[in-house]
């Protein structure tokens, strides 16, 4: 599978675990909307990835003007299915990480931190 059908299948997993309706096509800075009306941006991760990129998520201006939520959703490439997930986090909780390249980059540490928080673990 490939970056863009792990993506899709996150964003179908959403809709089907959060409600959302999906933004249409082409919409920027985020992917849906909740049904309490708040943005959702969706981030797919590899399931199990040992890389550098495994261990944070790397959001744009544009997502952090747009979304309210963030959710981040780990994928098996293998399998397609969903083996794990962190959020929906409020985007002002991680809007204090400092950018680089016009570019928000948040550890999956700390996304687990404020998901933790906020009542909001993975793994169901």
């Amino acid at each position: 599978m490939n970056s863009d059908e792990i993506a899709e299948i996150a964003e179908h997993w959403a809709v089907a675990r959060f409600g959302m309706e999906r933004a249409p096509t082409g919409q920027w800075g985020h992917d849906g909307t909740l049904p309490d009306g708040r943005t959702l941006q969706v981030k797919s991760k590899k399931y199990g990835a040992h890389s550098e990129s495994a261990a944070y998520v790397d959001l744009s201006e544009e997502v952090m003007r747009s979304a309210d939520s963030l959710l981040v959703v780990f994928v098996d490439y293998e399998t397609g299915e969903i083996r794990d997930h962190i959020g929906p986090v409020p985007v002002d909780e991680v809007k204090d990480i400092t950018t680089k390249r016009k570019r928000y980059r948040v550890t999956m540490n700390r996304l687990r931190k404020i998901s933790s928080d906020n009542g909001r673990a993975g793994r169901d």
